[in-house]
């Protein structure tokens, strides 16, 4: 069943493709138009650079309403690849190989993440947010999580000691406390019982 509804949505997504296509070249004369998006600046940031004489100069670098339009598309091609593209790679790939159901899961699992997480940088890179700049607020995250986030953050890292140790399975019928039942799904911060 998941299988059948995985292959209709990579459907749906070949059929979005193929009508993105179509319309670029149905469209395509009418696309130096959007050239004028470029024209309005949002807001600008500095960066570093390397001058004419070879030291690091600073740049401001503009952000367009045409750049913001772009890093909103890629974080929605990365949310739809984070959701489907894994689930393509496990049955047109991982199920032809040797490896076990619970390794195929979570090497799914771990790959829709990094899909996910390496799509919202270059998105973010595109707005001008880089790492460097990040720095305060992943402090203040690290602050927040040692304070309210402790139980979020090690259900965290438990979801992914369960992925990669193995401990339990898909499909194995285990008794926690007064529950009981077959795990039918692994995540990084949960793991589903059914009867």
């Amino acid at each position: 069943e998941a299988l059948s509804r995985q292959s209709g949505q990579l459907l749906n997504i070949v059929a979005t493709v193929f009508f993105g296509v179509f319309a670029y070249l149905l469209w395509k004369d009418l696309l130096p138009a959007l050239s004028k998006l470029n024209d309005f600046e949002v807001w600008s940031y500095t960066r570093d650079a390397v001058g004419e004489d070879g030291g690091k100069t600073l740049v401001d670098v503009p952000v367009s309403l045409w750049r913001i339009i772009q890093s909103i598309f890629i974080a929605v091609v990365a949310v739809v690849a984070a959701r489907n593209l894994p689930s393509f790679i496990e049955a047109f790939f991982l199920k032809r190989t040797s490896m076990e159901p619970a390794s195929r899961y979570a090497f799914k699992t771990v790959a829709g993440y990094m899909i996910l997480i390496i799509g919202l940088i270059i998105g973010f890179n595109k707005l001008g947010v880089e790492w460097s700049k990040l720095q305060f607020v992943v402090a203040a995250l690290g602050v927040g999580i040692g304070f309210g986030l402790q139980e979020i953050i090690a259900n965290f890292i438990s979801g992914l000691i369960i992925l990669f140790e193995r401990p339990v399975r898909i499909g194995d019928y285990v008794t926690i406390g007064d529950q009981s039942g077959t795990v039918n799904r692994i995540q990084i911060r949960a793991t589903t019982l059914g009867d």
